[in-house]
């Protein structure tokens, strides 16, 4: 129990740091790079949740026509928002790839029982799940429209934030992936 509690509040921790706030007193506003990548740590930690409710529907983790049309739905928002296509479609055909990665490792271990399996009964993918990732995506196409065209950013926010998700305990496939959309 005191593991748990002290894990929680770790990541929240954790959280307040990606997001730029250095401490609780702090009155700068996160930048915009540090919004963006708690979105990505909370659109992975979804993917956990997505995990459990596939694993117990038997549903597989490729869905390729729904992936298509998330997408779809994410290039048309960031559009609106004045993000060029290519570069919604990169950052987020990468974040769908990282989530579709993680995914598959939560259900391998939890089958090989290397991994602990969730002890809470599975949230509903259609209207619990599905809905919180796209109010993620809301927050990451904003945060997006804030950031600097990504030809011009330096590798160091790319390496950045493989480092960041890899101590959340994301594996090396997944960060890696998450990472490329930038």
């Amino acid at each position: 129990m005191k593991r748990r509690m002290f894990l929680r509040v770790g990541m929240c921790v954790a959280v307040a740091l990606l997001a730029g706030c250095c401490a609780p007193w702090a009155k700068e506003e996160p930048t915009p790079f540090g919004r963006l990548a708690v979105g990505v740590v909370r659109r992975l930690e979804i993917a956990r949740e997505v995990a459990w409710a596939k694993a117990q529907t038997g549903a597989p983790v490729l869905d390729e026509e729904r992936e298509k049309a998330v997408l779809a739905a994410l290039v048309k928002q960031g559009e609106a928002a004045g993000l060029p296509k290519e570069r919604v479609e990169r950052f987020f055909g990468a974040q769908i790839a990282a989530s579709r990665e993680a995914q598959t490792e939560w259900l391998a271990g939890w089958e090989a029982g290397t991994k602990e399996r969730p002890k809470t009964v599975p949230l509903d993918l259609k209207t619990q799940i599905r809905p919180r990732l796209d109010a993620v995506g809301a927050e990451l196409i904003a945060a997006l429209t804030e950031m600097p065209v990504l030809a011009e950013w330096d590798a160091g926010y790319r390496v950045w934030l493989k480092r960041a998700l890899r101590q959340r305990g994301f594996s090396e496939a997944v960060s890696g992936l998450a990472a490329e959309g930038l």
